[in-house]
C-alpha cells in the first residue's frame, strides 16, 4: 500500500468539497436542460459539469491538489509552502495523474449512463 502524501488540508479540503457539490448541482440542472430542450447531438456537453464535479471531489477525498502537486507546492491550511521532500513530491504527482485519469473515466461513465437514460 502506498504511503499517503497529502498536499492540502483543512480549509482547502472544505473548499474542494463545496465546489464539487456546486458542480454536481450544475450537472443535474444541465442534464435536465440538455435532455429536455436540446437535440441529441449536444448531449455530450454534460461531460463538462461531470468532470467539474469529479476533479474537486477526488482531490478532497485524496487530499491532493493536482495544480499544487504539479508546481511542487502544498497548502496544509495555513499558507503555501514549497514541498521539500522529493519522494513526497513524486508520490503527489503520481497521485495527481491518477486523479486526472479517474476523473476522466468517471465523467465519461456518467455521460454514457446519461445517454442511456
Amino acid at each position: 500500500m502506498k504511503k499517503s502524501c497529502p498536499n492540502i488540508g483543512g480549509k482547502e479540503v472544505s473548499i474542494r468539497r463545496y465546489l464539487s457539490y456546486i458542480s454536481l448541482m450544475a450537472a443535474f440542472i444541465g442534464y435536465v436542460y440538455i435532455f429536455q430542450f436540446q437535440p441529441n447531438e449536444l448531449r455530450f456537453l454534460i461531460f463538462i459539469p461531470f468532470i467539474g464535479f469529479a476533479i474537486p471531489y477526488l482531490e478532497a477525498k485524496d487530499k491532493t491538489c493536482i495544480v499544487l502537486a504539479t508546481g511542487g507546492y502544498k497548502n496544509m491550511g495555513h499558507k503555501y509552502e514549497k514541498e521539500k521532500n522529493i519522494q513526497n513530491l513524486k508520490n503527489q504527482r503520481k497521485k495527481s495523474f491518477s486523479l486526472i485519469l479517474k476523473s476522466s473515466l468517471f465523467s465519461i461513465m456518467l455521460t454514457f449512463i446519461s445517454y442511456l437514460l
